[in-house]
């Protein structure tokens, strides 16, 4: 009995150092620590004094569910120069209303050239180029996500699956975001209040997105205006 009673401590020690370990593991004080912090800070800081040699980083974002499907692409071109930021969302959740919009920034050193474009009906508003937000540095997308990490005092993490695989992730909670590492520390899917907020108000969900990060020239298919669209001026449908 005695010898029971001793083995049974042993092992609500055991317990309680293991909770202990993996609540400290779990909590980290500083979300520069994070993984995700120092990836971006990487896409931020370009330069080979900064050991990244890529002229080109392009991060796609992509969500398919039922009845709508989203595309989010965030660009650093220092071949051409240039800043790209693209949304694209499919929506067919009901017969009645049922489209498909792509919202596209692009910054150079000229400005911001902004434009709008309706897919379903093939038509695109322009309006025109903002010089007061133009800029030579081209990685501004990847600054606001250091931002949107760094509003958090801290981080949690730990381990979660994610369509059938299990991730090690990064959540900061004020800002309701969370990223999704694989095995090779690779980013492979993402969820964020403010992406969600960015495509609708009032998200009935936290969209989580499948990410590809590539540093090839940005296809210009993906973000041009299509020929045969009708291109209107904002200032003159005012």
């Amino acid at each position: 009995m005695k010898k029971f009673l001793n083995i049974r401590n042993i092992l609500i020690i055991l317990i309680l150092v293991v909770a202990v370990v993996f609540i400290y593991w779990g909590r980290s004080d500083s979300p520069k620590d994070s993984k995700a912090y120092k990836l971006f800070t990487h896409f931020n800081n370009y330069g080979p004094e900064y050991g990244n040699n890529e002229n080109n980083t392009i991060m796609k974002l992509h969500y398919k569910g039922e009845n709508k499907e989203i595309t989010i692409i965030y660009a650093t071109d220092y071949d051409n120069e240039k800043e790209v930021r693209s949304f694209e969302t499919i929506d067919n959740t009901t017969p009645e209303w049922t489209y498909h919009f792509q919202t596209v920034n692009i910054t150079t050193k000229e400005g911001m050239v902004s434009y709008n474009m309706d897919h379903k009906e093939k038509s695109c508003i322009m309006f025109g180029t903002s010089e007061d937000q133009a800029s030579e540095f081209y990685a501004k997308w990847a600054e606001d996500f250091m931002n949107v990490i760094t509003n958090s005092p801290y981080y949690t993490r730990g381990y979660e699956f994610v369509n059938g695989n299990l991730m090690y992730y990064e959540y900061f909670k004020e800002t309701d975001s969370k990223f999704y590492f694989n095995k090779n520390n690779e980013l492979v899917y993402l969820s964020a209040e403010s992406l969600s907020n960015s495509i609708e108000t009032n998200p009935k969900e936290a969209y989580i997105f499948e990410v590809t990060i590539s540093h090839d020239s940005i296809d210009n298919s993906l973000i041009e205006i299509p020929e045969g669209y009708e291109v209107k001026n904002a200032e003159e449908m005012e």
